[in-house]
């Protein structure tokens, strides 16, 4: 017991010292965009504006860019960051952090009851690279059949559309010409803990399928299976985080893609009140305003897409009116948000402990074998194992039907860190019920 608290300590330290650090750098970072990044102020017109530097914006303005006789800027509210942020384990660090938007849903009455205010924390990344900068790495396709298909009006594009630019962004390197020969995406994490092996195990002995990679063009759950598991597919290379900025901006830098960082849009500015000609942001206290001679595309995450549009008088008019800004377009924007919701169950090991304890952390051969090797515990994703399943129902058809359930096996808890930061990130009430 006593050598478990003399282990703590350094742990303690460490956490604290990685968190100084990155708070630094963030100020850091901004004081030098600040007072050298200036190269936005001679140019005030772009063919392309994309606002938010995030998982899709950067894939955007980087397609767009393709194109050499186009300019394009990617307009970012959060800065850059170092490859110190690539570590994987390090990934509950980056919530409710500077480069975290730090969202918090409305007080809940039957949910969140464990949460400050009964709300959850719901993490967006403010940051270049967006939330593949702060999230887990985990790499899942979808359900192609069901879930992009059925989001088109009509026949606006096929299966075969949808997989080939999966494969494009997941081939990143051959597409970008870079020298970089390894595969961006791997199949499964570099490093997993022996209860990945174990859920595995049940999972097979249940007669779930474990052989089927989850990101395979011909992926399905058929209906005698009734669901998959596998290990997570991560968005790994080497050991390390990959985001969206190591795909398209670090692989391949294109002179003609100005990327704007610490630069927050307000509004989107319009020609005769209809035809999208620019945005209006804010940097430094100081307000921008840049145009666009061919398109204005909006790609700055779920709730602020929403924001600024509603901003910029695009909403409902019964919403829009009240507040006094004028209404160029009466659409729903706001609605019909969807996002899914989760819930969690502690699992207990006996008599052994897993390959995540305070002594992996501060361990100096797993730090070797992070930054040497790309291997070790600092590798750790976070989600180990992930499970897709169907739900028995007399109303689904299974042959085209999408999976009901993800299960997602994350072998640690809110006392893994004996309260050092997943308590707090996670927003939990300090008294018990």
């Amino acid at each position: 017991m006593y050598y478990q608290a003399l282990i703590y300590i350094p742990y303690a330290i460490l956490v604290n010292i990685f968190a100084s650090y990155m708070l630094t750098e963030y100020w850091l970072n901004v004081i030098l965009d600040k007072y050298v990044g200036d190269e936005h102020i001679i140019t005030r017109y772009f063919d392309h504006i994309v606002v938010g530097g995030g998982t899709a914006g950067i894939a955007v303005a980087s397609r767009l860019a393709e194109n050499e006789a186009h300019t394009v800027l990617l307009i970012e509210a959060g800065p850059k960051v170092s490859l110190l942020h690539d570590i994987p384990l390090a990934t509950p660090m980056f919530q409710k952090s500077p480069i975290d938007w730090k969202h918090q849903t409305e007080s809940q009455l039957d949910a969140c009851l464990a949460m400050k205010n009964n709300s959850s924390q719901w993490p967006a990344g403010k940051v270049l690279g967006g939330s593949s900068r702060i999230n887990f790495n985990i790499h899942v396709r979808g359900h192609i059949s069901t879930d992009y298909l059925s989001w088109q009006s009509e026949q606006d594009w096929t299966k075969e559309d949808v997989l080939y630019y999966f494969n494009k962004y997941e081939k990143a390197d051959t597409y970008n010409r870079s020298p970089n020969i390894k595969q961006f995406f791997s199949h499964q994490p570099t490093h997993v803990t022996p209860i990945a092996t174990a859920i595995l195990k049940a999972a097979n002995d249940l007669d779930f399928n474990t052989s089927f990679d989850m990101n395979n063009d011909g992926f399905h759950i058929s209906r005698r299976d009734g669901g998959s598991f596998s290990l997570t597919p991560v968005s790994i290379r080497t050991g390390a985080r990959l985001s969206a900025e190591h795909l398209y901006l670090k692989s391949r830098k294109k002179k003609n893609l100005t990327v704007l960082t610490n630069a927050l849009v307000t509004k989107v500015l319009f020609k005769h009140n209809f035809e999208a000609n620019g945005v209006m942001y804010n940097r430094f206290d100081q307000v921008y305003k840049v145009h666009a001679l061919k398109s204005v595309v909006m790609s700055a995450g779920t709730l602020n897409t929403a924001k600024i549009l509603l901003l910029s008088g695009i909403g409902p008019a019964n919403q829009l009116k009240p507040l006094k800004i004028p209404v160029i377009a009466d659409l729903s924007v706001g609605e019909n948000l969807q996002d899914h919701i989760i819930t969690g169950l502690d699992m207990i090991t006996l008599e052994k402990s897993l390959d995540l304890t305070f002594k992996d952390f501060i361990s100096p051969i797993n730090i070797f074998k992070y930054f040497f090797k790309g291997t070790g515990t600092w590798t750790h994703p976070g989600c180990e194992a992930v499970g897709l399943l169907q739900l028995p129902s007399d109303k689904k058809n299974y042959s085209v039907s999408s999976p009901d359930l993800q299960f997602m096996l994350l072998p640690y808890g809110v006392s893994s860190d004996a309260g050092a930061a997943y308590f707090n990130h996670l927003n939990f009430k300090n008294e018990s019920a």
